[in-house]
């Protein structure tokens, strides 16, 4: 975790924030046709999302770029049912939620 004094070094040298847990959202969580990820403490920031299912394959990638929304929509509707692992990724820092998609 970043000290306050660190943290505003990051925004200085244009570095996204240390993202916690707390900081993003995926909703409906479980999804039937949509999900939407929350994303305000990134915007303005590169970002890559990633969604993959428990093989390892992936199904939805958003590629690095400044992300100009607080929310990214995932279509989901053609994907299996499971358990999914999101990986949001930024210039130092990769972090990862699980979104169930049910049917």
């Amino acid at each position: 975790m970043w000290p306050g004094d660190d943290a505003a070094k990051q925004y200085l040298i244009g570095l996204a924030p240390f993202v916690e847990d707390d900081d993003w959202n995926i909703f409906p969580n479980p999804s039937y046709n949509q999900a939407s990820l929350e994303l305000s403490i990134l915007v303005g920031f590169d970002v890559e999302v990633t969604l993959l299912d428990a093989s390892g394959k992936i199904y939805w990638n958003m590629p690095m770029h400044k992300l100009e929304s607080d929310r990214i929509n995932v279509e989901t509707s053609g994907m299996p049912a499971g358990i999914y692992h999101v990986v949001l990724r930024t210039d130092h820092q990769s972090v990862v939620k699980k979104l169930v998609i049910a049917r």
